[in-house]
């Protein structure tokens, strides 16, 4: 193997110097499991060290080895290493905070060289190699002719015989059309295709390569809305992958996109504050502006809005506004509400409202009773929050008169 010139006392992963990298990649050829580690070594819950680009340019080179056991895993490494480059402004800051721009620049160049690599991987005859090339791949924000085409010919594949894959077939799918889309490859033809795909996800990307190609009709606004949704709960579900919130706050023009967001269904109105954190990550919008953001969102009707405006705000060190925003919801009277909106108000009181405003309405509804129990369990540090103990703590003045109605509910 091609490492020999290359001195591993001088750089570091997640475990301390990367003397032992070599040791990895040779067990590798037997143990693809050795990969596994090796990830966990160098992109340690997705931060990035000084041995990362190096070693994810060498499982570059290996991925194109038939023989090498642990070819899969290294194009899933090129995968992760590429999310971190799109992802974050910088990917490492000094002892004063301050991002170190010249390790961004090394990290973006060696993810660009490894996807030159494994290029073409992209058609290779083995569908379990293609798709996970395609998802190496897909990261790419600059030209490159041979990605395109091999992320074209693969987003047009319909019979993905990956059925033992741990990862689902649709991901490779919409994999091959965001590498389209970040690349500014997909044309109008393929964007219109995209637009009418039963993926939303992919409908969302098509969205947002529209406007990336300089569309700004509100169809295209109200599609990206709607879509925003579903193809946010895809991301979460997987817990990796494209985050459609980096996606638009990468846009030229985010802010008419998340404008319309914060006025569009409920989803998308709470997926707007998503967005602006991501923009405020990359440096897009500033703190003002997030918190006009979400102080607008929090005059929404719906409490689960009003209830994250409030979070977003709390985070950026608003709490009079996130106050002002809990103030104004209102529970309703003689309304049978659900346990999960039951539980969305207790979550309030636990943000710091007043429980005598909050704790008394909820005595009439379902399952009132005993969230006003768990409320005064956690407030008396009850690990059990059983009834004797929250009874114990609600002495007067602490709400006597709720604890005991809740006590006639629950006998």
């Amino acid at each position: 193997m091609a490492f020999a010139h290359i001195d591993w006392t001088m750089l570091e992963h997640a475990y301390g110097d990367a003397t032992d990298v070599p040791e990895y990649l040779a067990r590798a050829e037997d143990d693809p499991d050795a990969i596994s580690e090796l990830i966990g070594a160098i992109l340690h819950q997705g931060s990035v060290y000084s041995a990362t680009p190096v070693v994810v340019k060498l499982l570059a080179e290996l991925a194109l080895d038939r023989q090498y056991a642990g070819r899969l895993r290294a194009l899933e490494a090129l995968d992760a290493f590429g999310e971190a480059v799109y992802e974050f402004e910088h990917l490492h800051y000094d002892q004063s905070g301050r991002g170190d721009a010249e390790f961004d620049d090394q990290c973006h160049a060696a993810y660009q060289e490894s996807v030159a690599i494994v290029a073409p991987l992209l058609s290779d005859s083995d569908q379990w190699v293609q798709a996970n090339a395609v998802c190496a791949c897909r990261w790419l924000t600059e030209p490159d002719p041979v990605v395109a085409a091999g992320m074209k010919a693969a987003y047009r594949v319909s019979n993905w015989d990956l059925s033992e894959d741990r990862r689902p077939v649709e991901e490779f799918h919409q994999a091959a059309f965001a590498g389209l889309v970040l690349q500014g490859a997909a044309d109008p033809a393929l964007l219109a295709a995209g637009a009418k795909d039963d993926d939303p996800t992919v409908r969302f990307l098509a969205a947002c390569g529209k406007r990336a190609a300089g569309t700004r009709d509100e169809a295209t606004l109200g599609a990206l809305a709607e879509c925003w949704g579903p193809a946010f709960e895809a991301w979460e579900d997987r817990g990796y992958g494209l985050n459609p919130a980096t996606v638009v706050a990468k846009l030229d023009d985010p802010l008419p996109v998340v404008s319309a967001m914060s006025q569009g269904q409920p989803e998308a109105a709470e997926g707007s504050l998503e967005v602006a954190e991501a923009m405020f990550r990359l440096g897009k919008i500033d703190k003002a502006g997030l918190v006009q953001l979400a102080t607008r969102v929090g005059t929404r009707p719906e409490t689960e809005l009003k209830q994250a405006a409030a979070e977003w705000l709390e985070r950026a060190d608003e709490p009079v506004a996130a106050a002002r925003v809990l103030d104004s919801i209102v529970i309703p009277k003689g309304v049978k509400l659900s346990k999960k909106k039951l539980s969305t108000l207790v979550a309030l009181i636990h943000q710091g409202a007043d429980p005598n405003r909050w704790l008394e309405p909820l005595l009439g509804h379902l399952n009132g009773a005993a969230l006003v129990t768990d409320y005064v369990s956690y407030r008396s540090g009850s690990v059990e929050g059983s009834l004797p103990n929250a009874l114990a703590w609600a002495k007067p003045p602490a709400l006597p008169p709720l604890v005991a109605a809740a006590r006639r509910q629950l006998r």
